[in-house]
């Protein structure tokens, strides 16, 4: 599992990879390892996409785990790549970090590889060449086979104890941010309406069509919000109902002769 694979170079793959800003889902590609054992790389989106919010990141890359746990397929390790020459990390970037520590759990940060420093995981350098590359994974690969492979928290939590996406710690730790938002947004909203009153009550017409509008965009953001939190409540059964959908992406066809 890979958070992005844009900083690895194309000789790696053993086919095309289309280079784009931002993973918007995840996506499996075959690397030229060695001749007689087959490694995948997963990619998945971020939690620091301007595009998309928290809740549909986490709902995609949770669909893919969950599935792919249930059909025995279980990961080597994790590599997390941040820029070396980064001399602080961003807003976006602590939250992406933070939350990857949520979707591990501390069981698998032996199996982490980062970019940067973090306690339990392993930080090594990379050089955005193959060979670099090929370190990162080999670090990963040549463990002894009683810790070969490990579980996510998250995998856990979902498939082996049956809990709800909101009730996993990765995601309350979205709904905790969701309802911080909230709590602010509906401040703003009663600010609102209280200058929507005065304005209303001294006749500024103009004044009160623009709060309006600012209102009703505030109450926007607030449904759009209770929403987010609304989706979190998926549960395992709700997300294997996407088998099929996954099934016709490019990264499920590894897995289906697993079926039975």
């Amino acid at each position: 599992m890979m958070l992005s694979l844009d900083w690895l170079p194309d000789s790696l793959f053993s086919i095309p990879r289309h280079r784009h800003v931002g993973t918007q889902e995840v996506a499996l590609y075959p690397v030229n390892y060695a001749p007689n054992r087959a490694i995948w790389l997963v990619e998945t989106p971020g939690f620091d996409d301007t595009n998309r919010n928290d809740t549909d990141v986490l709902k995609e890359i949770v669909t893919w785990f969950t599935n792919s746990y249930r059909e025995n397929v279980k990961l080597h390790g994790i590599i997390n790549l941040y820029r070396i020459s980064d001399t602080r990390m961003t807003g976006g970037g602590m939250r992406n970090l933070a939350m990857f520590r949520k979707l591990c759990g501390p069981d698998a940060l032996e199996h982490v590889v980062l970019a940067r420093p973090s306690s339990g995981s392993t930080m090594l350098r990379h050089g955005n060449n193959r060979e670099s590359a090929m370190r990162l994974i080999d670090h990963i690969v040549d463990k002894p086979a009683e810790a070969a492979t490990t579980v996510l928290d998250l995998q856990k939590e979902m498939v082996d104890k049956s809990l709800s996406l909101a009730m996993t710690a990765a995601g309350q730790s979205v709904d905790g941010g969701l309802l911080k938002q909230s709590k602010q947004f509906k401040k703003t909203r009663t600010d609102l309406q209280q200058e929507l009153a005065d304005a209303r009550q001294s006749n500024d017409r103009k004044m009160a069509d623009l709060l309006e509008r600012e209102r009703q965009k505030t109450q926007a953001q607030l449904s759009e919000l209770a929403q987010q939190r609304e989706d979190l409540q998926v549960t395992l059964d709700r997300l294997m109902q996407t088998r099929e959908k996954m099934k016709r992406r490019r990264w499920w066809a590894p897995w289906s002769r697993r079926e039975d």
